[in-house]
């Protein structure tokens, strides 16, 4: 009986703990065009395959969309980022099918790149308005 009451108060202090670092702020991406996109962030500022496989969403078009940076937070990742700047990269969904991923990670493929910063996302009220 010790050990579960020991186990308990561990788990909610350390959740309590994790939840002060949890970044709830999204990114809203608007895409206003007549075409899907895809966004991908980049630290680095380079066009990249991710060291991880992850399912991307399309951002539809005419249609918005929220990226979540729940750990480390928007300003950790900004910190470490470049130039203390983060890549947006927008990419045309047709081109991931008429490509593939690896091509257009090769090539380079994208139509758009926004470099953002912290001043930036709060002058801009954390919104890439996709023309």
């Amino acid at each position: 009986m010790k050990n579960y009451i020991i186990i308990i108060l561990f788990i909610s202090i350390f959740s309590s703990c994790l939840r002060d670092r949890i970044d709830k702020r999204q990114l809203k991406i608007i895409n206003t065009t007549s075409s899907d996109i895809y966004s991908i962030k980049s630290e680095n500022g380079k066009l990249q395959k991710p060291y991880y496989n992850y399912y991307l969403d399309s951002i539809r078009a005419d249609s918005t969309y929220f990226i979540e940076n729940l750990f480390p937070s928007w300003n950790e990742l900004i910190e470490r980022s470049t130039d203390k700047k983060l890549t947006i990269f927008i990419i045309p969904k047709d081109s991931v099918y008429k490509y593939g991923w690896d091509k257009v990670y090769k090539n380079k493929i994208f139509i758009k790149r926004y470099l953002i910063d912290m001043k930036y996302l709060e002058d801009n009220k954390w919104t890439i308005l996709y023309k």
